[in-house]
């Protein structure tokens, strides 16, 4: 009698719990206000470009002009984000505001989706601008798109979207949906990260990866073209010490080296920030956004000077450590009148 009665104590206090739990999840959830997208609200682009990727450039290469072409996927084209915020067009950007004799263009040759194999294709249609430098850029999609499986990368991007449980219990307490999304994401976070290893450990895949990159760099050396690659991170995962792909990143970088091939693993920059405030959405679209832009423009123009990719005449006269100390005297013409403003 005392144990049914002592059970019975047990029970009470946790359906007890769990109704005041409920309770309470409910009436915040009723405090609750939707987060605005911050996208843009429009986009636009050059009058005269037939595209919203870029400028428009001739083929014929100006003088007096310095040329990049980054061949790219969607983290190069940068979507849901304006044209001139991804970083080949702040590299550019950064570059033309030194006075110097000669001129910067970073073209853009993003296209959302393309795999190695597309890449190497639009390389060649980017190498008829004549550019002084070719940049390559990869992640490990590469090697997803470069198998001899046809998939597109729709039907990988399942792995980033949570299938939701639905039942009785998950839409009508909320203290179960709540646990099930929790389970739900952890579901998907393995299945994400298991793809992906397994990917680069095929040997399939991997030699595919090695003889396109080879490929694209006898390509350029033909063509007495600089060639260099530099690779994103995956932004599905926090990028930290615990990310799941840092084996595959230097698996990556020791390749390229062996190969005599420039390169930059961006993954050192993003290290330890916030995961959330670098992507387009911070639940459902993983791709950079401006933040994550201009980090990786400061990034790459720092490694194109280390490595003397581009002329010693375009690299920036000046750094700053901060914006302070600003002296309207100085930024502005003589003539023009700012008493009221602190010297």
């Amino acid at each position: 009698m005392q144990k049914t009665t002592r059970f019975a104590f047990i029970l009470f206090g946790i359906l007890t719990t769990l109704l005041l739990l409920e309770v309470i999840f409910r009436i915040s959830n009723l405090n609750h206000q939707q987060i605005k997208s911050d996208r843009p609200s429009f986009y636009y682009k050059h009058w005269a470009s037939p595209s919203m990727r870029d400028f428009i450039y001739d083929i014929q290469k100006p003088k007096n002009t310095f040329r990049a072409a980054i061949i790219g996927d969607s983290f190069t084209f940068g979507s849901s984000i304006q044209f001139d915020d991804t970083y080949p067009k702040r590299i550019e950007r950064m570059l033309n505001l030194s006075q110097n004799e000669i001129w910067s263009e970073f073209m853009n040759f993003g296209i959302p989706e393309y795999s190695l194999k597309d890449k190497k294709e639009l390389i060649s249609k980017a190498l008829k601008y004549n550019p002084d430098l070719l940049i390559l850029q990869i992640n490990l999609n590469d090697f997803y798109l470069n198998t001899d499986n046809k998939s597109t990368l729709k039907d990988k991007n399942k792995f980033l979207k949570v299938n939701k449980t639905e039942n009785f219990l998950t839409k009508n307490f909320t203290l179960v949906n709540i646990a099930s999304k929790i389970l739900d994401t952890y579901k998907a976070q393995a299945t994400y990260k298991k793809f992906y290893l397994d990917l680069v450990s095929n040997e399939t895949s991997w030699t595919n990866f090695k003889n396109t990159i080879a490929s694209i760099q006898k390509n350029c050396v033909e063509q007495n073209r600089h060639f260099a690659v530099i690779m994103f991170p995956l932004f599905g995962f926090p990028i930290d010490k615990n990310y799941p792909f840092l084996k595959t990143h230097l698996k990556i970088k020791n390749f390229l080296t062996s190969q005599n091939i420039k390169n930059l693993d961006l993954l050192e920059k993003f290290k330890n920030l916030s995961i959330k405030a670098l992507r387009v959405n911070s639940n459902t679209n993983f791709l950079p956004n401006e933040r994550a832009h201009r980090i990786a423009a400061e990034e790459v123009y720092l490694w194109l000077e280390k490595n003397k990719l581009i002329l010693q005449k375009i690299k920036l006269k000046e750094k700053f450590t901060q914006r302070v100390n600003i002296k309207p005297n100085k930024n502005f013409p003589s003539n023009m009148h700012f008493s009221n403003l602190e010297n």
